[in-house]
């Protein structure tokens, strides 16, 4: 038994004659017939009694209908929320991103898809790489907007943008008086030169922290941290109260007015830019959504990069 087969018995049942019912349904009525023959046939059961003027339902045939109406009732409103999710006119896009990336680097794309499919819901799960990775292999997200890498080297993934991490140091800081502005308006610092400065770092699960610590252990010294945070802002804020120094990505202060007259300066000899992009576990499974969240993602990184 298929769906056609169900189709054939509600159409018969309506129009009461195989002639008509064939005629609606686009087939021959020797066709029809031979396919009630064949159902009756593999149910054990006869649907319909001949007339001659009409064929009606068996009781067989009435039980039949009852829950064939009821299938082709679900079978077309399943037809129909497929074809919105086609259409980008219903769905759910998860998201899990890391904190500091979803308050620089969401929102313009966010708000672009959100213009383009207003009917989407949007579900964004904030937190550390480790725990996204998590809801990731759940199936509780459909992609990360991360830092790379992941631990996980098997997840598929798209750059997005690089950034680089400055080092921040207070306005009263000795060296703001030795070191000159580069042609971009930051100057270039060498870290032994702070190996006896107090620092202020996030906590290790970032990247931010694992570069800053790289850069300091380049330079040959083992950083005194006095003050550690969850976050980029408020590392930015205890350096501006003169609490140490630290290590701060360019959106975070470039985007701000009250940087306390900090100073920032690229950093030499050490690597101190990071990409951010997509990553997902099998672009198969990803969903209409998703695929075109990536599109407008990539078209507007790239766009800004240009």
């Amino acid at each position: 038994m298929n769906l056609n087969d169900i189709e054939y018995v509600v159409k018969i049942a309506e129009t009461k004659k195989f002639t008509t019912a064939a005629e609606e349904l686009y087939i021959t009525q020797s066709a029809l017939s031979q396919a009630i023959k064949k159902l009756e046939k593999e149910l054990g059961v006869t649907l319909f009694a001949r007339k001659r003027s009409e064929v009606i339902l068996t009781d067989a045939g009435r039980l039949f209908l009852e829950d064939a109406q009821v299938i082709l009732s679900h079978t077309e409103h399943l037809q129909h929320q497929l074809n919105s999710l086609c259409d980008m006119e219903t769905g759910t896009l998860r998201i899990g991103i890391a904190p500091i990336i979803s308050q620089f680097y969401l929102g313009r794309p966010l708000a672009a898809f959100r213009k383009k499919y207003p009917n989407i819901k949007i579900v964004i799960y904030e937190d550390l790489n480790e725990p996204l990775e998590k809801l990731l292999f759940s199936g509780k997200v459909d992609m990360l907007l991360v830092s790379l890498p992941l631990t996980d080297t098997q997840l598929e993934c798209i750059p997005l943008i690089n950034e680089e991490t400055f080092l921040a140091i207070p306005n009263d800081h000795p060296m703001n008086k030795i070191i000159p502005p580069g042609p971009d308006g930051y100057g270039h610092v060498r870290m032994q030169d702070f190996k006896d400065d107090s620092y202020i770092m996030v906590n290790p699960e970032q990247h931010t922290y694992l570069m800053g610590m790289d850069a300091c252990h380049r330079a040959g010294f083992e950083p005194d941290i006095v003050f550690q945070t969850d976050y980029i802002n408020t590392a930015n804020a205890m350096v501006s109260a003169g609490i140490g120094i630290s290590f701060v990505p360019y959106m975070v202060f470039s985007t701000r007015n009250d940087n306390g007259g900090n100073m920032y300066y690229h950093i030499d000899n050490a690597e101190m830019t990071k990409t951010i992009g997509v990553m997902y576990e099998n672009q198969m499974l990803l969903s209409l959504a998703a695929k075109e969240f990536i599109n407008i993602l990539k078209e507007y990184y790239q766009s800004i990069s240009d």
